[in-house]
């Protein structure tokens, strides 16, 4: 076994402070299960959603040294060209969730409750708001994917799919008395299931591996508002800024002597271990979907929507397919009720100090989603598919929130001791938080930018117009949008990230470390 994990031993000794302890298989499964639950947040509709949008593509990257440019879709292999993202989305990610580990490992306290006792009222609770959209945002994807595939294996009607959603929250609620443990055998029966729905389906598509591996190794800019919606909506559901804060919570249900700085060295790294381990197979199985719907076999509409992607399955593979997808989708939205249950109660009682019984939490959290849901299924399923995007983004965008906080506590010696980052793992890690956070609400705000021009060549009841998105700002500069709409979107995703930077720098300068003494040192926990 520690031939297989070899990989991700070498990648914790650039993550984590040497030295590290001995490898011990009955050690490591003393510690299995935290990181388990925070990746099935990788695991959610939302994602599942992300990655059909991605291999389903079939454009071609017009962007200037794309390795797609110019050749034909069908053989260009466009829908594996999300891959690098996804891969150095789950690499990111898991450095992420390590420090989040390490920081309720050495600590005893959650990122929730740091947050509260070093920060200010006002920027808790924005924080603690921000955490709550993210979380109602990941259960309204949960709702959507879980009506969904009872329709597709029992052919209810959506709505009733969505009222029976309700019943999966007494699922829930069955393992309350069983403690951390009943959950995370639940946890690892639905990832199994999942493992099996999804790589029948890959087997089934037998996909390409040169183009695999070409979409693995060649990063590729988009061009068009499509193709820029997709990256930010994987970035988005990949990175979930409340799996931090469950991550760091969890880790607490393990006993750990914590005035033993061997034997918090020894937990960090075997939770850092688990946690590269349950991203690994996150990755695994995020990347069969994507491969799954890159197949040419796969019939490609306009835009293939969740709603749709069982019966294209089931027309380019067969029955089988599309009875694994539906579970699979079963399954993962399952998964997304109850990381968001917990996730939801730990920041509640970390940043406001309520304390609320899953029970109230969890139907309070799920009748918030239904009510508006049920209004939207008036709609089409395009426009879920839009909303459930917009969702990602959305988490895009919220992200920094939690990474910040994160970062300052985690280089902070006064929270850490000997366990902060320091020297080039700090920088690192900086670094890395910026390149997913700076560049997100720019881009997004780019992407909803809309102008309307004159087109000769459309015809129909909108001939002469014709919406044209742009990513990056054409030689005159950016164009502002002229219709109503675009203006609202843009103005209002450029109003969310000035406020999202200016709560970021409050959250950096209210600090109040070096002045507060009842924050941990050394292992001691907070009150």
């Amino acid at each position: 076994m520690q031939v297989l994990l070899w990989p991700l031993v070498y990648f914790l000794q650039y993550v984590l402070p040497s030295p590290l302890p001995a490898f011990s298989v009955k050690r490591f499964l003393r510690f299995l299960g935290p990181g388990w639950l925070v990746a099935m947040a990788y695991l959610d509709p939302g994602n599942l959603e992300a990655d059909m949008q991605a291999g389903a593509a079939r454009g071609s990257f017009s962007a200037a040294g794309s390795p797609y440019a110019g050749e034909e879709p069908a053989q260009s292999g466009y829908g594996y060209s999300m891959l690098w993202l996804l891969l150095w989305g789950h690499a990111f990610g898991g450095v992420f969730q390590v420090l989040a580990a390490r920081l309720g490992n050495v600590t005893n306290a959650d990122l929730a409750t740091l947050c509260r006792k070093e920060y200010g009222a006002i920027a808790c609770f924005f924080l603690w708001l921000a955490t709550e959209a993210a979380i109602i945002g990941a259960d309204f994807q949960a709702v959507i994917g879980s009506a969904l595939a009872l329709q597709v294996l029992l052919g209810l009607p959506m709505w009733l799919g969505v009222c029976l959603t309700l019943v999966d929250c007494l699922s829930v609620l069955a393992f309350k008395g069983s403690g951390s443990r009943g959950l995370e055998r639940v946890f690892g029966c639905l990832i199994l299931v999942m493992a099996t729905c999804f790589g029948v389906n890959v087997c089934l598509s037998r996909p390409s591996l040169l183009l695999l591996l070409r979409g693995l190794a060649l990063p590729s800019v988009p061009a068009s508002r499509q193709e820029a919606a997709s990256l930010l909506s994987m970035l988005g559901c990949i990175l979930m800024p409340h799996g931090l804060y469950l991550h760091s919570a969890l880790v607490k249900s393990r006993k750990v002597d914590r005035h033993n700085p061997e034997k918090v060295m020894e937990a960090n790294y075997y939770f850092g271990l688990e946690a590269a381990l349950a991203l690994t197979v996150s990755f695994i199985l995020n990347a069969c979907v994507v491969c799954t719907f890159a197949s040419p076999r796969i019939p490609t509409p306009h835009q293939l929507e969740l709603a749709t992607a069982a019966d294209a399955l089931r027309e380019a593979f067969g029955v089988g397919a599309f009875i694994a997808w539906a579970l699979g989708l079963l399954a993962a939205g399952q998964n997304a009720t109850m990381a968001g249950t917990y996730a939801g109660q730990f920041a509640m009682q970390g940043f406001l100090r309520l304390r609320c019984s899953r029970t109230v939490r969890l139907m309070a959290t799920r009748l918030i989603t239904i009510g508006p849901l049920l209004l939207l299924l008036l709609l089409r399923h395009e426009t879920l598919d839009r909303i459930s995007e917009a969702i990602n983004i959305l988490q895009a965008l919220l992200l920094p929130l939690t990474l910040v906080p994160l970062l300052v506590f985690s280089i902070s010696q006064e929270v850490m001791g000997d366990f902060a980052l320091t020297g080039w793992r700090s920088v690192t890690a900086m670094g890395m938080a910026a390149a997913l956070a700076v560049p997100a609400p720019e881009a997004a705000a780019r992407v909803c930018a809309v102008r309307i021009h004159r087109n000769p060549s459309v015809s129909g009841a909108a001939a002469g117009e014709e919406l044209q998105f742009s990513l990056f700002p054409s030689k005159r500069g950016p164009q502002p949008p002229k219709n109503l709409i675009g203006l609202s979107f843009t103005m209002g995703l450029q109003a969310g990230s000035k406020c999202s930077a200016r709560l970021t720098s409050v959250v950096v300068t209210q600090s109040q470390i070096p002045l507060n003494h009842a924050v941990v040192h050394n292992g001691r926990s907070i009150n």
